[in-house]
């Protein structure tokens, strides 16, 4: 929590919502990695 804080202070919201859209997509690729292949 510490760290994003950090990252919004420095980087702003937008880094942020880059942020989510990077775990959004992480959790796609673990959750659908066999699906996929």
């Amino acid at each position: 929590m510490q760290i994003i804080g950090y990252q919004i202070n420095i980087f702003g919201r937008s880094n942020l919502w880059l942020m989510d859209v990077h775990l959004s997509i992480k959790r796609r690729a673990i959750n659908g990695f066999l699906p996929r292949i």
